[in-house]
């Protein structure tokens, strides 16, 4: 069995030294994919480009749009003359907000119930979130300054209001300063792992099947299991080059902090990158061509995506799509390369995921083996 198995890793190892543009492909895609999505991908949008209509023109609206300014998630690009003219610059992506102050907000402010409008584009869901939420902390924040300042002119009060009434002291761990890339890197990692997983070997045996070599093999007393496992090792080993590459971007490039055992994660990486391999080799089992295989990929990928909790909390999924997201080894490895980086937890609270992975292998190799063998019967 060990001879046969290690006849099918050498053959496989040769056919991807051979293919050079493949194998270089195969290594510079994932480097590609880490620096655009690391460089492209913001949650926290700053520097929103803003309209202005202000219809007041005076101290206080000035020391409002300062605060707005001054928390540098809005910049003042325009200065118009109507609500109309502020919504026409939203329309033609000139700007993506607009303050609109009337005309009578410094009597208002006075009064204790001054107001300011603020139009968001929301066509984009990342700057319409960062607007609206800046937004109401900067009117909140100033709210509060105005309200102090007129209370200190009102004598014997003075004192009273040197200090909030009340401060809520909140600590952010892991990531106090609320870095994007810190969040943004692990996912990449373990999303690039997945996609090339089941590209490479699902590619490599619809390859294989459509040149003919396939039935060369298949004269030979090996078995589908063996097939499976000598085709498996060779792309494991460029998985882990494909790893290594992406975390070293990641950390030494990006500066995202590895706090982990590496040793530790490395090796539940490398249960991770054989159930990725494993649902390659499900996903060459069902399709009939090379074309066929790269849709399957791009369909998996898309659904992993969204229900692996990548982009969303899978806390707030619909139970069917939390079982979904079991049916995809990134659910389980998302948790795990969040830990290592950004927590510096390891095995011994990583254990529970690092198990469900083991069974997800053993469970897709014994699934794809008996499919594999029924195409060959």
């Amino acid at each position: 069995m060990l001879e046969r198995i290690l006849a099918v890793i050498k053959k496989e190892r040769t056919a991807i030294i051979r293919d050079k543009p493949t194998m270089v492909m195969s290594l510079l895609l994932p480097l590609i994919q880490i620096v655009l999505f690391g460089f492209a991908i913001s949650m926290n949008v700053r520097h929103i480009p803003t309209a202005v209509v202000d219809l007041s023109m005076d101290i206080a609206s000035r020391a409002y749009l300062d605060s707005l300014v001054n928390s540098e998630y809005f910049d003042i690009r325009e200065t118009l003359l109507s609500q109309l003219d502020a919504k026409k610059a939203i329309d033609e992506n000139r700007v993506q907000a607009a303050v609109i102050i009337p005309s009578d907000f410094t009597e208002k402010i006075d009064r204790g119930d001054g107001n300011v409008l603020i139009m968001v584009d929301g066509a984009d869901p990342f700057v319409s979130l960062s607007a609206y939420n800046n937004a109401n902390i900067v009117g909140q924040e100033h709210a509060i300054s105005v309200l102090k300042e007129t209370i200190s002119r009102v004598p014997g009060v003075s004192e009273l209001v040197t200090e909030d009434p009340l401060e809520a002291q909140t600590k952010i761990l892991y990531n106090p300063d609320l870095t994007d890339l810190w969040f943004v890197i692990p996912g990449l990692i373990a999303m690039i792992l997945q996609v090339q997983a089941i590209a490479l070997v699902a590619v490599s045996v619809v390859r294989e099947r459509e040149i003919g070599t396939m039935e060369q093999v298949l004269v030979t007393p090996i078995t589908a299991l063996e097939l499976l496992i000598g085709k498996m090792i060779p792309n494991l080993f460029l998985l882990l080059a494909n790893l290594a590459l992406i975390l070293f971007v990641g950390v030494i490039y990006f500066k995202v902090p590895f706090k982990g055992n590496l040793a530790e994660f490395i090796v539940m990486a490398l249960i991770y990158i054989l159930a990725s391999v494993g649902l390659g080799l499900l996903v060459s089992t069902v399709s009939k061509n090379q074309k066929q295989a790269f849709q399957y990929n791009i369909m998996l990928t898309l659904i992993s995506l969204s229900v692996s909790g990548f982009a969303f909390p899978r806390s707030q999924m619909p139970v069917v799509l939390n079982w979904i997201g079991y049916l995809f080894p990134m659910t389980y490895f998302l948790p795990m390369v969040r830990g290592v980086m950004n927590k510096g937890i390891g095995i011994g609270l990583l254990w529970p995921m690092a198990c469900m992975l083991v069974i997800y292998v053993v469970v897709i190799i014994f699934l794809t083996s008996k499919m594999f063998r029924k195409q060959l019967d």
